[in-house]
């Protein structure tokens, strides 16, 4: 099993070969430049964001023009770092060739004595949802011909064939002759200082989106949810000075929304309102962590990363005006994200964004029991036996010093960035007489 090493705080001080040859050149890994973004009054002082963008990626044999990259953090080199990491994740994930790949059914994988993921356990799309009119995906069967690649279980070591579809970012379907099976997603993409960083940070957001799922196709039956204020999580981490610096905020309104009843790993989720030029706008942030504390924090800066975003989403989005009657049109995570402050008054029909917004007390208690997931090899004490991973670091960025994978937990659902096709075929999802899909969610 990979182990993990602490992260020293200056480890990703990029070397002076790699700024001026891999950084800010026309033909380099990134072709513009790195740039810290203003400070908006709504930010906490001491946060810091920076972007970046990188164009004429085919050129370098990636199997995408243009990929782009954020950061936020509590210093100015540590959100350089998550910006270039978040890049070098999107990059990585891009390059794909028929070398890496075997074009079988798993039917004939199994004849031929290589182990492969059962096409059932990836559990994409319910069985009503193929029967569907004019359904854009095609059900993955055993005899589906299709292209697969290679991943490591990360506890057992032994090496397991999947889809390349749900490695690559983004896939071409020519190695699966033309059928589509799923959106591609980057849910389980992750890159870090270190190979067992990135499969760690890899493995929480599988956690963190499938907890997401739950929590919000089954808000229509929720008896209620377990919500904190502010002042009680400041309470109750009184010598946290990042707590205080996220949560003790006058220029937003926060609530977080605990998904503990639906997560194996510590997961929250915070709701930021704000407002700007007379109009009430909404961020969101969600995280899974082993601890308390940390999926806090870094939730809250999920939700902070939202403000800048969701304004240029909406300058973006300017000329959006009006939606399908079933909101098809709602069909990537940009829209998403931007949907309830393009349209604010379909906020009150969504049952969770109706207590985000309501300023009814919280429930302001923790749960009795923390999660049964503290680490990564506590995975199968929460029904997660099967976690793999596929390393994905291409040359360039190892010389950056990053490793970057994919990383899968059969079983887990995927978030969608289509509203009319949203992943209900795992387990939780599958089984729901009416999960809530009449309005698309807000993740971004």
């Amino acid at each position: 099993m990979l182990t993990s090493a602490a992260l020293p705080a200056g480890h990703h001080v990029l070397s002076a070969r790699a700024q001026t040859e891999l950084l800010a050149t026309e033909a380099g890994l990134l072709t513009g430049e790195l740039y810290q973004l203003p400070s908006r009054e709504f930010l906490p002082p001491g946060l810091y964001q920076s972007t970046c963008t990188s164009t004429a990626l085919k050129y370098l044999g990636a199997n995408v023009t243009e990929v782009s990259g954020s950061g936020i953090a509590f210093d100015p080199d540590q959100s350089r770092r998550a910006t270039i990491g978040e890049f070098c994740e999107r990059y990585s994930a891009a390059f794909q060739t028929p070398d890496q790949m075997i074009r079988a059914t798993y039917h004939e994988l199994q004849a031929r004595g290589l182990a492969a993921l059962p096409p059932e356990q990836l559990a994409l799309y319910a069985p009503w949802q193929y029967e569907q009119p004019g359904f854009a995906y095609q059900r993955l069967t055993p005899d589906t011909c299709l292209a697969w690649v290679k991943t490591q279980c990360l506890f057992s070591g032994s090496s397991l064939l999947v889809p390349a579809f749900s490695v690559y970012l983004p896939h071409s379907n020519f190695f699966d002759n033309r059928q589509n099976f799923m959106q591609n997603t980057s849910t389980g993409l992750a890159a870090g200082p270190t190979l067992a960083a990135a499969v760690e940070s890899g493995f929480l957001e599988c956690l963190e989106r499938d907890a997401f799922c739950r929590f919000w196709y089954q808000q229509a039956t929720a008896a209620g949810w377990r919500t904190y204020s502010p002042e009680f999580i400041i309470r109750s981490f009184p010598d946290s000075a990042r707590i205080r610096q996220l949560y003790a905020n006058p220029r937003v309104q926060l609530k977080v929304f605990d998904l503990a009843a639906y997560a194996s790993a510590e997961t929250m989720v915070v709701f930021l309102t704000y407002r700007y030029k007379g109009h009430d706008y909404l961020s969101i942030g969600s995280a899974s962590r082993f601890g308390r504390e940390a999926a806090l924090i870094k939730a809250a800066l999920e939700a902070y990363q939202g403000v800048d975003y969701g304004l240029h989403l909406l300058r973006q989005h300017a000329q959006w005006q009006s939606n399908d009657a079933d909101y098809a049109n709602v069909n990537d995570f940009h829209k998403h994200f931007a949907f309830y402050n393009k349209f604010p008054d379909l906020r009150q029909q969504v049952p969770v964004l109706r207590e985000a917004l309501s300023p009814a007390a919280c429930t302001d208690a923790f749960p009795p029991q923390a999660p049964p997931v503290r680490h990564l090899r506590d995975a199968p004490r929460a029904g997660w036996d099967t976690v793999l991973y596929k390393e994905l670091t291409t040359p360039d960025v190892a010389a950056l010093g990053y490793a970057v994978c994919r990383v899968l937990v059969p079983g887990t659902a995927y978030l969608t960035g289509r509203h009319d096709a949203p992943f209900l075929g795992a387990p939780a999802l599958a089984a729901l007489p009416e999960p809530f899909t009449v309005l698309p969610h807000p993740f971004p």
